[in-house]
């Protein structure tokens, strides 16, 4: 399963990625809305966990 993970405050983004990985999950992640946007348009997911409070673009 392919999963991204998008949250702004990095600390907790690494923790959730460490998790997922160890859970032997494919993870890709980033820190804002835009590079979000740019992994979607890209990569094909089957999960998204999405932080609604982003810089530069929201998760709204």
């Amino acid at each position: 399963m392919h999963l991204l993970v998008i949250e702004d405050e990095r600390a907790l983004c690494e923790t959730i990625v460490r998790s997922l990985r160890r859970l032997a999950y494919s993870v890709d992640y980033c820190y804002d809305g835009e590079k979000a946007l740019a992994l979607l348009g890209v990569e094909r997911y089957d999960l998204v966990l999405l932080d609604l409070n982003l810089p530069k673009k929201d998760g709204m």
